[in-house]
């Protein structure tokens, strides 16, 4: 019960929130109803885009071509919400209480750490609906269902889905116990490294699991509990018209769901009253010294912070980690389906792996909130200031980008895109970076899970038009034409941010 309140007042403090920031600005008003235009803009996007990638490529217009799609859609789909929920909730509890009165109340703590479900969950519905369930719709279009059996499958593959919510939570909440338990002296930045060390080994040995068994036929036998092959057994009996087989494969699901849940409350009981120490630990690049000239030491100042932002960074890894695997599964496929698996796989990560990395440059600004007037008396340039600030993102961040999607392109042994496709990439990503850090040095945030909540979702709905914009140039116009343009846009926003800031600086 408590976390049930505790879970409606999270949610009502980021409507009272909303509703205190739309009176001093009633364009922040509009924006409940811009994101829920974006959603339903990517729902049709996505709806859109399997149609053409899917089936236009496929040309599949049979049953029996469309079973091994599906099964590969729905396996993708339950990593993609395992791992979309493990991330949320790693984020969620480790970003703490954040608020006075909340420490107060004689609540236990894991009353506080369930509450924090209800928001994670909202995210993970609407992930779904957006991305998800579009491409479920084009997949059972060509398949000869009346309404209600459509229906049918559209709930039994809700049911699916929230299996892979349990299984993400038992997930999270061993590896969280586990690391405690063995790292009980430990500092803070040891627990951070040895949780992420332990999640990744994890990750490791399911994907073992995984090879060997879509490798190895003779395992089939021991297999065939596994949830996306009830699921699509469910999907058979279905489409043969065996309606009680459907009712059997998903009581078989409701088992494993009610086993999970049973999981996540017996292992939600263990959890302790204990936090690390946040004063011990490593200090990454402490002997860099600081240059005479304001700009540079602005951005060693920023480097040293990037370089100590521990829990961004195990993030990006578990990301990073996640692109890995399913560029590993997609080579586990029908040999038919791997060309074009790969395909959509290489388009994906070459437009979504700078949105991914700007969660550095977009909360750049708001790591200053509560400190301006420290930053506002030193005698520096707003210039110098915001340049040496911007440069880090600019400029270093987007090679890093090239050098991480060669990692997972020869790691997932893809071939290499063209040239001139590396360079739209190059100044695509310096575009994306510098539009983030303008977000955030326009609507800064102090810094809290649920801050750096809206901040994302902000960040999402306004590159959501930028983005359309960036790859209509890049189809339209040549790189001579694209490149300049890019450049040009990136001045413009550092003319913004500069002014933004010394209007800040007089308010002040």
């Amino acid at each position: 019960m408590h976390s049930w309140v505790i879970g409606k007042t999270i949610l009502r403090t980021w409507k009272n929130r909303w509703w205190a920031a739309t009176k001093e600005s009633p364009l922040i008003g509009f924006l409940p109803l811009a994101l829920l235009l974006s959603l339903i803009g990517i729902f049709f996007y996505v709806y859109d885009a399997s149609q053409k990638g899917l089936l236009g490529l496929l040309g599949v217009v049979n049953t029996a071509a469309l079973l091994p799609v599906m099964e590969n859609f729905s396996t993708l789909s339950f990593m993609l919400v395992v791992g979309s929920l493990v991330l949320l909730w790693q984020l969620a509890v480790r970003s703490g209480i954040q608020n006075r009165l909340m420490e107060t109340l004689p609540v236990h703590k894991r009353a506080w750490t369930i509450g924090q479900l209800l928001p994670v969950m909202v995210l993970i519905i609407s992930l779904f609906l957006a991305l998800l369930f579009p491409t479920l719709l084009v997949l059972m279009e060509p398949l000869s269902l009346t309404v209600w059996q459509r229906i049918a499958l559209v709930c039994s593959y809700f049911f699916y889905i929230f299996l892979a919510i349990t299984v993400g939570l038992v997930w999270q909440q061993v590896i969280h116990i586990v690391t405690r338990r063995l790292l009980k002296k430990a500092g803070l930045a040891y627990h951070q490294m040895f949780h992420g060390f332990f999640f990744l080994s994890s990750m490791m040995v399911t994907i073992g699991i995984l090879s060997v068994i879509y490798r190895y036929q003779k395992l089939e036998p021991y297999v065939v509990w596994q949830p996306d092959r009830r699921f699509m057994a469910g999907v058979t009996s279905l489409l043969e018209g065996d309606t009680i087989g459907f009712l059997l494969q998903n009581g078989l699901l409701l088992l494993y769901v009610v086993a999970a849940l049973w999981v996540v409350m017996f292992l939600f009981r263990r959890e302790q009253e204990w936090e690390p120490d946040a004063t011990s630990g490593w200090l990454p690049l402490r002997k860099m010294a600081f240059s005479k000239k304001p700009w540079r030491s602005i951005a060693i100042f920023e480097l040293k912070r990037l370089a100590r932002d521990s829990e961004t960074h195990l993030y990006t890894l578990v990301f990073l980690l996640f692109l890995m695997i399913t560029g590993f599964i997609v080579h586990l496929f029908d040999e038919q389906f791997v060309q074009i698996y790969q395909m959509m796989f290489s388009q994906g990560i070459l437009f979504a792996l700078p949105f991914f990395l700007s969660i550095y440059p977009l909360t750049s600004r708001s790591k200053n909130t509560g400190v301006e007037s420290v930053f506002y008396t030193l005698p520096i340039k707003m210039s110098s200031f915001t340049g040496g600030k911007m440069m880090i993102y600019v400029c270093i961040f987007p090679v890093l980008s090239l050098l991480l999607l060669l990692l997972l392109f020869g790691v997932n042994r893809i071939a290499l895109p063209p040239q001139e496709l590396w360079v739209q990439a190059f100044f695509y990503a310096m575009l994306i970076y510098a539009f983030a850090f303008s977000v955030g040095v326009i609507f800064p945030q102090r810094q809290s899970f649920t801050n750096t909540l809206i901040l994302n979702l902000l960040f999402l709905l306004l590159s959501i038009p930028v983005f359309f914009l960036v790859k209509y140039l890049i189809d339209r116009f040549p790189l001579y034409v694209f490149v300049p343009l890019s450049l040009v846009s990136i001045g413009l926003l550092y003319m913004i941010n500069i002014k933004v800031e010394e209007r800040r600086a007089l308010i002040s």
